[in-house]
């Protein structure tokens, strides 16, 4: 991966090897420890994962990531909501995990992997994409 990048900002930024940072955790590292793990089902804002300290369209972690929490690209206005989920594996369809960086899919390709996995696709669903690209996040198998 390179040289360490620094996550974070400021004072409080530190040297780490991974490339891609979770500026909306920082805080929650130095003062929770304990739940860095994913275990629920969430949505994560615009400014949860980005690559090199660079986030959604080209926001910068020192622009935005401030020591409690972020100041845009956060998730904090969407209103809650109950609605039925799908997962469509991506890898599956496309024979590679991860499935390669800039690979478009698009109406034909879902349609064909959720009909490959039994899945109608209704109104209102949320449909989750596994791309795999959660093993270059943590290589370290969450157990």
């Amino acid at each position: 991966m390179g040289a360490a990048k620094r996550v974070g900002h400021g004072p409080a930024a530190r040297p780490s090897r991974r490339r891609f940072v979770r500026a909306d955790q920082v805080h929650l590292r130095r003062h929770h420890r304990g739940l860095i793990r994913h275990r629920l089902a969430e949505i994560d804002g615009l400014g949860h994962l980005g690559v090199d300290n660079v986030y959604y369209n080209g926001n910068r972690a020192a622009g935005f990531v401030k020591a409690d929490g972020l100041a845009k690209l956060g998730i904090e206005k969407v209103p809650p909501f109950v609605t039925r989920g799908v997962v469509l594996d991506m890898t599956a369809y496309f024979g590679a995990g991860p499935v390669k960086e800039g690979t478009a899919f698009n109406k034909k390709e879902i349609d064909e992997q959720a009909a490959k996995q039994g899945i109608e696709i209704k109104k209102g669903d949320v449909v989750l994409f596994h791309t795999g690209l959660q093993a270059l996040v943590n290589p370290v198998a969450i157990r």
